[in-house]
């Protein structure tokens, strides 16, 4: 079943990154001892990758399948069992689970391995996300290559001048 679910507001069984709108950009990465943690958006890396499952109304990772986003203890993937505590939706800048608890940054600190936990709503930028599905990501810039994230080209040597 694909297409997107509209009271879930994903797309069905279609693989994505969980994006922070912090300045940095990176993404919901899952570690061995399945906690969420910000990392630096490796493309085609499995465990930063997610899909909304419609059968449970999960988001599952796409790295270890029987387990979804869970908001139990301190944030992680948990094996699935579609309880309330495992349902998700996304707003279109918010992941709120239905108990209110927000996807969050931690401290709404933009740094790597930082955790990402759930909490209540605070208005913080680190709450704020994007869903960029993987078939729509750009491959990272080549050296030689402009890079616009950063406005330089990569590895290519460059002087400051000063007036």
């Amino acid at each position: 079943m694909k297409g997107l679910d509209k009271d879930f507001g994903l797309d069905r069984n279609r693989p994505f990154y969980i994006v922070s709108r912090l300045p940095m950009e990176r993404v919901v990465d899952v570690t061995q001892g399945n906690y969420l943690y910000l990392r630096r958006m490796k493309h085609d890396y499995i465990k930063q990758q997610f899909f909304f499952d419609p059968v449970t109304k999960t988001i599952k990772s796409q790295q270890w399948k029987d387990k979804s986003l869970d908001q139990r203890s301190s944030g992680y993937l948990y094996k699935t069992d579609a309880r309330w505590y495992q349902l998700w939706r996304y707003d279109g800048q918010y992941f709120v689970n239905e108990k209110g608890q927000h996807l969050t940054v931690q401290s709404n600190i933009d740094a790597e391995n930082r955790r990402v936990i759930p909490q209540n709503k605070n208005n913080w930028e680190g709450m704020k996300w994007d869903v960029t599905y993987a078939d729509e990501v750009k491959p990272e810039p080549k050296k030689g290559e402009f890079s616009p994230k950063f406005g330089f080209y990569v590895e290519r040597p460059f002087h400051f001048v000063s007036s």
